[in-house]
């Protein structure tokens, strides 16, 4: 099919803004609309157009987003709120949540005249509404306040983390419960966790998971001195002191990461294998008496997790 000029240019625009183009009933509409019929163009929402080189580029929250720019542009009086604001204030949470690629909008009557499959509509009587990137969202405490109620806990807590790390606190929450009149059971136990030392939604998961599990919290981001005067302290992820004095150090992600990363290829993994152990080997030397490492897939089975830390000693609170 030969490409009209005009149309591969709006597609290079909203494709710089890093959004899918947006375009109601108009002769582009139905040049758009033939080439996403005959396959060569995505269309994730109705009249929203991607390429698909683009958006599979895209991480399952870049697409989203992308996606929330152009339904801007068309209904610039939607209120996004849920996992749509949260994703536009770049609260961190895990890809996970946006399998469905649902759209959460605030709403005041639960209907309207937009309505799809993807498009969710949240009851707000009084949104507290902002402005980013030009997008109406609600506020980040409201926000929260919306994710705490349709999130179970262990996802819910890498958001509330984020915004703490981002100078949200417990105070703003509170009240945006309050003004809500929601109840604050679950509130309070994510404002009671929320912690901004948690690095990212990772870290946050796996926290998350061993409350649940009922292990004692650990310490986040313990700083240990680097047997190397000319380098930064170690930081690690949890550290726990136990009651017989033992220290034990949990480690999030572990070597995985490293060859996740591995763009220099064998020689660049076995330097950070190297520099790994030599780590490990300083930490034992100060003191800590045994280093446990997991990944995300120990998450997603947490009889794994509850294993390594039982084995290890780490005991439970209840």
């Amino acid at each position: 099919m030969r490409h009209n000029k005009h149309i591969e240019t709006m597609l290079d625009r909203a494709q710089c803004a890093h959004s899918c183009l947006a375009c109601g009933a108009s002769p582009e509409y139905r040049a758009l609309h033939r080439r996403y019929k005959c396959g060569e163009l995505l269309s994730p929402y109705p009249c929203v157009f991607v390429r698909e080189s683009f958006w599979n580029s895209l991480n399952p929250i870049e697409q989203d987003l992308a996606t929330i720019r152009a339904l801007a542009q068309l209904h610039p009086n939607w209120i996004f709120t849920g996992l749509s604001a949260a994703s536009v204030h770049g609260l961190d949470h895990s890809y996970a949540l946006h399998r469905l690629h649902h759209i959460h909008i605030a709403t005041d009557t639960g209907q309207g005249a937009h309505n799809h499959a993807r498009l969710e509509r949240v009851y707000l009587h009084h949104p507290h509404i902002e402005s980013v990137e030009m997008i109406n969202v609600t506020d980040i405490p409201q926000t929260l306040v919306v994710l705490a109620r349709r999130l179970p806990f262990r996802d819910a807590l890498a958001l509330f983390d984020s915004a703490s790390r981002k100078g949200t606190g417990k105070t703003a929450i509170l009240e945006a419960c309050r003004t809500m009149r929601c109840d604050k059971t679950d509130i309070n136990r994510l404002i009671d966790e929320m912690n901004p030392l948690s690095e990212n939604s990772g870290e946050s998961l796996a926290r998350a998971t061993m409350i649940e599990l009922g292990f004692i919290v650990p310490r986040l981001q313990v700083p240990f001195p680097n047997s190397d005067p000319s380098r930064q302290p170690y930081r690690v992820d949890f550290a726990w002191r136990l009651p017989d004095n033992r220290c034990i150090v949990g480690e999030y992600d572990g070597m995985q990461k490293y060859v996740m990363q591995s763009a220099g290829g064998r020689t660049y993994i076995e330097a950070k294998v190297h520099q790994q152990l030599r780590r490990e080997e300083d930490l034992k030397r100060q003191g800590v008496d045994d280093i446990i490492r997991f990944q995300y897939e120990d998450l997603l089975r947490p009889a794994r997790l509850a294993g390594k830390l039982v084995a290890a000693g780490i005991p439970r609170c209840r």
